[in-house]
C-alpha cells in the first residue's frame, strides 16, 4: 500500500485469444474513459518499478476494473 492507501496487485491480463500474460509482472486495469469505439484506455503499473503508464489498447482484451466508491 502507498501513501495513497492504494493497492494494486500484480495480476497481468488476459488478450484477444484468452492467454494470460505478466501474472505477477504488472498491475493493469481499465481506465474509465474510451479512446473511442473498439479501444480503451489502460493503465499500467510494472511490479519492479514506480512508473505509471496509460495506452489505448483494443477492448477486446481482459484487465481488471478498479471500483470507487464516491
Amino acid at each position: 500500500m502507498n501513501e495513497s492507501g492504494l493497492i494494486c496487485l500484480p495480476d497481468g491480463f488476459r488478450n484477444d485469444k484468452g492467454e494470460f500474460y505478466n501474472m505477477g509482472l504488472m498491475f493493469s486495469c481499465w481506465y474509465s474513459t474510451e479512446e473511442d469505439a473498439d479501444r480503451g484506455n489502460q493503465i499500467i503499473i510494472f511490479s519492479h518499478t514506480k512508473d505509471v503508464t496509460i495506452i489505448y489498447i483494443d477492448q477486446s482484451n481482459g484487465f481488471s476494473v478498479r471500483c470507487v466508491l464516491d
